[in-house]
């Protein structure tokens, strides 16, 4: 016990200290939570644009092995968001990302189905927004889904633009089709 203070009020003093502590402790253990929280959000949207560069840099060759495959499919019982949320799910390499979809035809041929139909509806919405989001459709599927292979300086050139906007563009589509294809857990950024 401390001299001049007495028994009373030295309760007092320890209850309001651990009240402190407690108070201090709990808005430490909310910020650490929500701090984690917003790094889990930011590192699946992450993944998930990533993953979105991914299925459009590799498209023709996914395309490609479904077209060349011996077994054609007719009957298939996965949905295309079910396979992309396992993929993201798992901590994969590029090399391994794109080999898991093309080691199966049936899921190969679910992923394309998939992305061709989010390429048309982003068409759709790119006509509704205006000549930029325009243009950045475009530039994709130039980029990633027309036939002919176009390098950045020809997209450039056909769109009348810069190589760095012609980067900047695919970067934007990307958010925007990331969203598309994976639904709306695409849209929390962060």
């Amino acid at each position: 016990m401390l001299k001049g203070i007495e028994e009373g009020t030295e309760n007092i003093n320890i209850d309001m200290l651990i009240e402190k502590i407690t108070n201090i402790a709990a808005e430490k253990a909310i910020t650490t939570y929500e701090n984690r929280r917003k790094e889990e959000i930011k590192y699946l949207y992450d993944r998930k644009l990533r993953n979105t560069k991914l299925l459009l840099k590799h498209y023709k060759d996914f395309k490609r092995h479904v077209n060349n495959s011996i077994f054609k499919v007719s009957n298939v019982n996965e949905n295309a968001i079910e396979i992309l949320e396992e993929l993201i799910n798992s901590k994969i390499t590029e090399n391994l990302f794109v080999e898991s979809i093309s080691n199966s035809v049936s899921r190969t041929n679910i992923i394309i189905s998939h992305i061709n139909t989010m390429i048309n509806i982003y068409e759709a919405y790119s006509k509704q927004c205006g000549e930029l989001e325009v243009r950045k459709y475009r530039i994709i599927y130039k980029r990633f889904i027309d036939e002919k292979r176009w390098s950045i300086k020809e997209i450039a050139i056909s769109e009348n633009i810069d190589n760095r906007t012609v980067y900047r563009d695919i970067n934007l589509a990307c958010e925007k089709l990331s969203v598309f294809i994976f639904g709306i857990d695409g849209v929390n950024k962060f």
